[in-house]
C-alpha cells in the first residue's frame, strides 16, 4: 500500500467514499486530497484532505478534514498513513500548526495531537460538529505509533466490494472504444 496525491480521476471514487461516511465536500480539488492505494490491486482504500482557510493572521489555518477509510481496509493502519502523508505535506508547505475536528480524540492524541481550548481555538476554522473536540498538532512532531507501521505492513484486506467494472458489463467493445489516459 501506499499514499498518493488526488488526481481527477479520483473524484467520483473519493465523492462517493465521503457520501458513504456521511460526509462531503464543496468542491474537488485534488490538491488537497491524498488518497491510499492498494499497490496490488490499485484499489483505492482511503483518503484525507488537508484544507487552508483563510484567516486574519499571516498565514492561513491549516485543517485535516474528510479522513475516511474503505470498511474493508479499516483497523489496519491505513487511517494513520493518510495523517502521516498530511502531516509530512503540512510540514513542506510550512504549517506551524494543524487542526483537527474530531469525535474520535483518542484516535488523534496518538499522534500528538492535543485539545484546542475554545479560547484558543482559531476563528477561521468552521464550525465544529457537534460532539466534536479541536485538537492540533506542530506537523514536524507527528509520531505514528510502531503498533500501526506494524498493522500496515501486514494489510490485508477483502476487495470483493471494491472489484472493477468491465467494460463487457458496459456492453462496449474494446476493439472500438477510444481510450482516455491521464498522465
Amino acid at each position: 500500500m501506499y499514499v498518493r496525491s488526488a488526481k481527477d480521476r479520483d473524484e467520483a471514487w473519493l465523492t462517493d467514499l465521503l457520501a458513504s461516511a456521511g460526509d462531503g465536500i464543496d468542491a474537488f480539488r485534488p490538491e488537497e486530497f491524498v488518497v491510499a492505494v492498494d499497490e496490488t490491486t490499485g484499489t483505492r482504500l482511503g483518503t484525507g484532505q488537508l484544507v487552508r482557510h483563510e484567516s486574519d493572521a499571516d498565514r492561513p489555518v491549516s485543517e485535516l478534514t474528510a479522513l475516511v477509510v474503505s470498511p474493508q481496509a479499516r483497523n489496519q493502519g491505513v487511517g494513520a498513513h493518510l495523517v502521516e502523508r498530511i502531516a509530512a505535506h503540512a510540514t513542506d508547505s510550512g504549517v506551524q500548526r494543524l487542526y483537527v475536528q474530531t469525535k474520535q480524540p483518542r484516535y488523534f492524541t496518538q499522534f500528538g495531537f492535543r485539545g484546542v481550548e475554545e479560547v484558543d481555538r482559531p476563528a477561521a476554522l468552521p464550525t465544529a460538529p457537534t460532539d466534536a473536540i479541536t485538537m492540533s498538532l506542530q506537523p514536524e512532531q507527528f509520531q505514528m505509533p510502531d503498533r500501526l507501521r506494524r498493522r500496515f505492513k501486514q494489510l490485508r484486506f477483502d476487495d470483493t466490494e471494491t472489484a472493477q467494472t468491465t467494460a463487457d458489463e458496459f456492453e462496449v467493445t474494446t476493439d472500438d472504444a477510444t481510450y482516455k489516459y491521464e498522465p
